[in-house]
């Protein structure tokens, strides 16, 4: 089995899904058509995809900005200062585009476990509370309490606080 080519099919597919979830299947099929073809003139790029000259410039320039592809200038003179005679080729570099989707994935994680203890912090009374009444109602179980005294001690937290401590759960 040939797994970097296996590794490499999925790395293409996880990146054609985060183009359509993140931009649009526009995006997708600009970025798969760059691939494919390793190095892509603009004009090229909007004849051959069949989006309107404008909206690839967009998409591609959000492409570059993201670091999805990347642009390779080439100059056709020898002078470099004449832009009309500069040639900007537009290609893929799946290593470093693998290095970025990992490092936003990672970025994303500790942004996830930052949200998740600020919010435990935040509602640390509630969660305090929470125990409290389940230790009570236990303690009300085991002691044969009735059910009349079981619903007593449920109501001392109310709904909105119920629902803020399972949103924290």
């Amino acid at each position: 089995v040939n797994f970097r080519h296996v590794i490499t099919c999925l790395l293409e597919s996880h990146v054609e899904c985060v183009l359509q979830e993140r931009f649009s299947s526009k995006a997708a099929r600009v970025f798969r058509y760059i691939h494919t073809h390793k190095y892509v003139e603009e004009s090229d790029l909007q004849g051959q995809v069949m989006i309107q000259s404008k909206e690839a410039k967009m998409i591609t320039y959000d492409l570059l900005e993201h670091h999805y592809i990347q642009q390779q200038q080439l100059s056709r003179s020898v002078s470099g200062n004449v832009a009309s005679k500069t040639l900007y080729l537009y290609y893929v570099n799946m290593t470093q585009l693998a290095r970025s989707l990992l490092q936003r994935s990672y970025q994303a994680m500790v942004n996830i476990i930052m949200r998740s203890q600020s919010e435990t912090e935040t509602n640390s009374r509630l969660l305090e509370k929470q125990e409290r009444i389940d230790a009570i109602t236990a303690q009300l179980k085991a002691e044969g309490g009735t059910e009349e005294q079981l619903e007593e001690v449920a109501e001392m937290m109310t709904p909105p606080e119920r629902e803020a401590v399972d949103r924290v759960n």
